[in-house]
């Protein structure tokens, strides 16, 4: 039925079958015949062919990439008013992919996306605001745009399935009501989105959390989810958590100076590395200003002990 419709020439019906066969589901995929159908239904202006033509030139990953093509594609779904390549346009503009690339026109494109919806562009629009970048700072309308793309919506798509909330935009609401930068602090908003970022997954958040956490900074004091926060973003290779981590060990050993002196050995058996890790781990330390390094003697032989380590963070 729906080939038969594409046939007597339904851009809907195109769209679908292209999509269908592009996709793979719930047929098995066919790039030549699923382009072929775009193509007929872009040929109608079908602006959901075009954008979906458009990422398929941009990642290359069914078709060759083609930078100018998708380029193309997107203005006449943006020149539509679709939102999704309205933004997918801007961002070729902000990273340069462009054949013209234009910052004015891309502040342009944010501006129309966002207010048609996008929530990815709601969040780079009110990131961009909120520090000042490309765009005069504006604190008070960089919440409200973060705000509304932290809200839960349903994808833009005919099967308009519920999306997650926009992590990256929870962050920086997070990072927002903590800073007392043109509006009041208010930590309880900024521990929820913070909370909610660092659930899905986002590093930043959860070394933000964790480090509040681990100190009881702004929260009350909670060291072992602190840790488990730091940990996670750790492994997603943040060096910050990292070293707050293996600061915390010396942090939690040292005196009323704020002088630690457990051995190399001792470290590594505590924190289960080995002791080529532990050196690295200390270097990086002291390269960062997190801890300074003494060498410590005996004083009845002056024969080397443990070093002292200052924790200056």
């Amino acid at each position: 039925m729906l080939i038969q419709s594409a046939q007597q020439g339904y851009e809907w019906a195109q769209y679908r079958l292209g999509k269908i066969f592009l996709t793979g589901e719930p047929m098995e995929r066919d790039v030549d015949y699923s382009l072929r159908w775009l193509w007929e239904a872009e040929a109608q202006n079908n602006q959901y062919a075009q954008i979906l033509l458009a990422r398929t030139f941009l990642k290359g990953e069914f078709a060759e990439q083609d930078i100018a093509t998708a380029e193309t594609l997107l203005e006449k779904s943006a020149a539509q008013g679709n939102a999704d390549a309205q933004y997918a346009l801007a961002k070729l503009h902000l990273n340069g992919q462009a054949q013209n690339p234009s910052v004015t026109k891309a502040t342009e494109l944010l501006e129309k996306s966002a207010g048609g919806g996008n929530k990815w562009a709601q969040y780079t629009l009110g990131k961009l605001l909120m520090r000042g970048e490309l765009v005069p700072k504006d604190i008070s309308r960089a919440e409200k745009l973060l705000l509304a793309a932290v809200q839960p919506c349903l994808s833009r798509d005919e099967e308009h399935t519920p999306l997650p909330t926009n992590q990256h935009a929870a962050y920086f609401l997070g990072k927002l009501y903590l800073s007392e930068d043109g509006i009041p602090k208010n930590t309880p908003k900024a521990v929820r989105y913070l909370s909610d970022s660092a659930a899905q997954g986002n590093q930043w958040a959860q070394y933000q959390l964790g480090k509040m956490l681990l100190y009881g900074k702004e929260v009350e004091q909670d060291v072992e989810r602190g840790l488990s926060m730091l940990s996670a973003s750790a492994a997603q290779g943040n060096i910050y958590a990292d070293r707050m981590i293996r600061s915390y060990y010396l942090h939690d050993r040292m005196d009323g100076e704020k002088k630690a002196w457990p051995g190399i050995n001792r470290i590594a058996t505590d924190l289960s590395l080995s002791r080529s890790t532990v050196k690295r781990a200390v270097k990086d330390l002291e390269q960062a200003g997190y801890v300074r390094k003494e060498a410590a003697y005996r004083e009845r032989n002056m024969s080397r002990t443990s070093n002292r380590y200052y924790v200056l963070k």
